[in-house]
């Protein structure tokens, strides 16, 4: 397939192209939003493209729903976007921390299509990649600062709890914590290595870590989830479980640091999004488990974070 020139001088195949197209489709698209996307290609003739969007995962998952999502973009900001529903009438609202790749290790149709129909959606972007520790929420500084900016949205539901994963596992039990959230989930939450940075001559960014054993506050659930077998992630999870009320949730036997992914390849996600609400952390706990007892690892394709 012969190349294409890009304005930048560089040269990208066709193919390599409707990657990128694809990645930006499954990043951003609710599911009605992917399903008319894949309409609108294939009724201009774009048959490589829609060749593509139809192996795609989002694809896999939409075109077996007997219904799709009615979330739709509310609010955008260049970082954040808040999701609702027709009849969700403000009853809950899950705030979700993307990973390095702005993803919830999975492409945001599959999640959203697994979403509670009762469950509002804030969805969130670390674009420095660096913990959302800056540039959050159109530049604001520090993720103390979003605590205070996203008080009036968590304000207009009954019911708030944060999820995270991967970079973003550990700032959303942190947001937990400093906005008194109920509960937080980290799902392969990794710490901050400012290494490289460091040996640049960059200054680390000074910040306060509520996940500490000095932040003796109860009142917030942390539930750290994990790839038992993945050292980095079972090495962070635990150092960050010093933290007052917060519960090691190790899946035996996986060694993938994508552990959302594989709950949604087990066909769980939509459980699972109902059980981070309603049920006890034991609750959790149990249910995690058996899910991973019945559903052992096995080579499976896997999505960006």
């Amino acid at each position: 397939m012969p190349p294409i020139a890009t304005p930048l001088g560089r040269e990208l195949s066709k193919a390599t192209l409707a990657q990128k197209k694809l990645i930006n489709l499954e990043t951003f698209s609710t599911p009605r939003e992917f399903m008319a996307a894949v309409e609108r290609h294939r009724h201009a003739g774009e048959t490589a493209f829609a060749e593509v969007l139809d192996k795609s995962f989002s694809m896999e998952v939409l075109r077996h729903a007997p219904e799709l999502s009615t979330l739709q973009c509310e609010t955008e900001t260049r970082f954040a976007r808040l999701y609702s529903a027709p009849g969700t009438r403000r009853r809950r609202l899950l705030i979700a921390f993307t990973g390095v790749a702005m993803r919830l290790m999975m492409p945001l149709p599959i999640f959203m299509q697994s979403m509670p129909k009762d469950t509002d959606l804030l969805i969130l972007y670390d674009p420095q990649r660096n913990h959302f520790r800056s540039g959050i929420w159109d530049g604001t500084l520090a993720l103390s600062d979003l605590v205070a900016v996203a008080a009036p949205v968590i304000g207009a539901y009954g019911d708030a709890i944060s999820l995270g994963t991967s970079g973003g596992g550990f700032p959303a039990l942190r947001f937990a914590k400093q906005s008194g959230l109920r509960r937080g989930l980290s799902f392969g939450g990794r710490q901050i290595d400012d290494t490289l940075g460091l040996m640049r001559g960059q200054a680390a960014p000074p910040a306060f870590d509520p996940l500490c054993a000095c932040d003796r506050r109860t009142g917030t659930e942390a539930a750290l989830i994990y790839a038992a077998l993945n050292a980095h992630d079972s090495a962070a999870a635990r150092c960050a479980a010093v933290a007052a009320n917060s519960h090691l949730i190790p899946l035996a036997d996986r060694v993938d640091h994508g552990v959302l992914w594989a709950l949604q390849r087990m066909g769980q996600l939509p459980a699972l999004l109902d059980l981070a609400f309603d049920a006890s952390m034991d609750g959790l706990r149990d249910a995690l488990t058996l899910w991973n007892a019945q559903n052992p690892p096995q080579t499976q394709r896997s999505a960006r974070e």
